[in-house]
């Protein structure tokens, strides 16, 4: 279960970065990189222990962290308001 949540954060922030740079966003960008290098360290540790039995718990939060990233930058950062 630890994947789950390792992954959904990492490909949450991967999405949200990827908004930074396309907006310009320069200080999130800073932030949300330290955080990105926490994830992936967190995920390479906790794949090694558990090889091929992980690959549901990182597919499922994958898909819930770019859902998410997507949602709450269009969120936080509307043009609109």
């Amino acid at each position: 279960m630890e994947l789950f949540f390792i992954m959904l954060i990492r490909v949450f922030l991967q999405g949200f970065q990827q908004q930074n740079v396309i907006k310009g966003f320069y200080g999130w960008a800073i932030t949300t990189s330290l955080f990105m290098a926490v994830a992936e360290a967190s995920l390479y540790i906790f794949i090694s222990d558990r090889r091929w039995a992980s690959i549901p718990y990182i597919a499922a939060g994958g898909v819930a962290g770019i859902t998410g990233a997507m949602y709450v930058h269009r969120r936080w950062f509307s043009d609109a308001g």
